[in-house]
């Protein structure tokens, strides 16, 4: 008998400590799974809009670093090796586009940052303004046979803003400049509007910065497309 109440007592410890674990185990309740949710929507909010203001000031800025620089030099290199001498016939006749000055260049070029399809002709356009200390590019696809569009392009101010027919984008530089190889003079030119003959050769100098050393490149204009150097 003493042996039965034992067992007995034993069998009701055991069912007892299993009917106490048993809500333990039982998993998370509806209150535990509403706030687990609000509060990873909440950091998941906070940490998008963080992220959405941190691309929004870099897509705003990412023109006037002066980091910029060097691939917009470089962009410019290949617009250059990759001129385009299709002639487009104004009032006064029929010229290539390449018209260059000491602070500003235009050209016809088969390099373009915009175009869905690479190699189709664009206008390219550089124009430094030194009270500024900006360099500004823009471009838009070459249609010769609509000159009263590519007369507007050249005439496009950077001042118009976002809301002009042209869209710069400007790139920070203490100085800028360019010159034109002229064969004849055996010197570089501070302008270049020969509508029969185009230079050699264009050197681009400049400073980037306030403590940065002056650089100078030369680019042999169409190097990429040999046909570059002659107009049609």
């Amino acid at each position: 008998m003493a042996l039965r109440s034992c067992r007995w007592r034993r069998g009701r410890r055991r069912v007892g400590a299993r009917f106490r674990r048993g809500p333990a185990d039982s998993g998370f309740t509806l209150v535990e799974l509403v706030l687990a949710t609000f509060i990873s929507g909440l950091v998941i909010a906070v940490v998008s809009a963080a992220l959405s203001f941190s691309l929004r000031l870099w897509e705003r800025n990412q023109y006037r670093n002066p980091s910029a620089g060097p691939q917009l030099l470089d962009l410019l290199t290949l617009q250059i090796g990759s001129f385009y001498p299709f002639p487009v016939r104004f009032e006064d006749g029929q010229r290539a586009l390449f018209i260059g000055t000491a602070n500003s260049l235009l050209l016809a070029t088969g390099y373009s940052v915009r175009a869905l399809s690479q190699g189709a002709p664009v206008l390219a356009r550089y124009l430094y303004v030194e009270a500024e200390q900006r360099i500004y590019y823009a471009e838009m696809p070459l249609d010769p046979y609509h000159p009263e569009r590519i007369k507007e392009f050249i005439g496009a101010s950077p001042g118009a803003g976002v809301g002009g027919a042209v869209r710069f984008f400007a790139v920070e530089a203490v100085q800028w400049g360019f010159g034109f190889w002229d064969p004849e003079a055996e010197d570089y030119s501070r302008q270049w509007e020969n509508p029969t003959a185009l230079p050699i050769q264009v050197r681009v100098t400049g400073v980037w910065g306030e403590n940065t050393p002056a650089w100078a490149r030369l680019n042999t204009l169409g190097f990429l497309l040999p046909e570059g150097n002659q107009v049609q």
